[in-house]
Order: C-alpha cells, then sequence, then structure tokens
C-alpha cells in the first residue's frame, strides 16, 4: 500500500475498546487507546432512548435491540424492519 506524503488517522472501533492511530509521512506519530467500545455505545443508546421515551405504550428498548439497531447501519447488514424497534 503506498505511503501517502500528509498526516491520515485511523480508527478501530472494537467491543470492548477502541484505538486511534496517527500517521505522518507513513510514521505512527500517535496512538490512543480509548476505554470505550461498541457495547458502550449500546448501552449509551439503551439507556438515552428510555430516559427519553414519552410514550408509556412503548416498551423500554433492550440490549438486544440496541444492538440490532447499531449493527444494522453497517453496509454490511441486513436493514431494520418495521417490526423492528
Amino acid at each position: 500500500m503506498p505511503a501517502p506524503e500528509g498526516t491520515i488517522a485511523t480508527l478501530f472501533i472494537g467491543n470492548e475498546f477502541s484505538q486511534i492511530d496517527i500517521f505522518s509521512a507513513a510514521n505512527l506519530t500517535m496512538t490512543r487507546g480509548i476505554k470505550a467500545g461498541l457495547s458502550s455505545m449500546v448501552e449509551a443508546l439503551v439507556d438515552r432512548f428510555n430516559e427519553l421515551k414519552q410514550d408509556p405504550k412503548v416498551p423500554p428498548l433492550t440490549i438486544e435491540q440496541g444492538w440490532k439497531i447499531l449493527l444494522s447501519l453497517s453496509p454490511d447488514s441486513s436493514p431494520l424492519q418495521e417490526t423492528d424497534a
């Protein structure tokens, strides 16, 4: 893979942690681990939705539904159906 002349950043998002790497002229100049990943994103989505929902007839969002919503954002996943949360 050819190395670009400028500065680029890569972002890895894992289930439990994420990492940012900065490259300048093909040299790694900085790396940063973050103690947040997909699991914490799903938990935050579910918590916030359940805090803000105003219709008592709407059931609370579950962690499983939160995962399905988050994963549906990938172009490799099937889109949500009308029956999904």
